[in-house]
């Protein structure tokens, strides 16, 4: 299912963000009740990725601030999990 917008949104100067108007807006993306497609929608943050067992796109998300103050849509970020820093046992070791 598409990405449809409710608002303008445009590219910032080196196109590698999608933003709303502001200082930073450049190009536009997509006009308003516009559509994107599902690949650009995820590669610009406007959508969330799809988690296996859900049903629909259709997920909330968070506002941020962007660089110039302004409220910007954003997926909700998802955290790597920990490094494993458990202890490899060697010979000759106790505990």
């Amino acid at each position: 299912m598409p990405f449809n917008s409710d608002k303008r949104l445009y590219f910032n100067e080196d196109r590698t963000k999608v933003v709303e108007d502001g200082p930073e807006a450049r190009f536009l993306f997509v006009n308003e009740g516009g559509e994107v497609s599902d690949e650009e929608a995820k590669q610009y943050g406007l959508k969330a990725p799809k988690k296996s067992g859900d049903k629909d796109d259709d997920e909330p998300r968070e506002l941020g601030t962007g660089a110039d103050g302004q409220q910007v849509e954003q997926a909700k970020a998802v955290e790597e999990p920990p490094a494993n820093k458990a202890r490899t046992m060697k010979k000759g070791d106790d505990d």
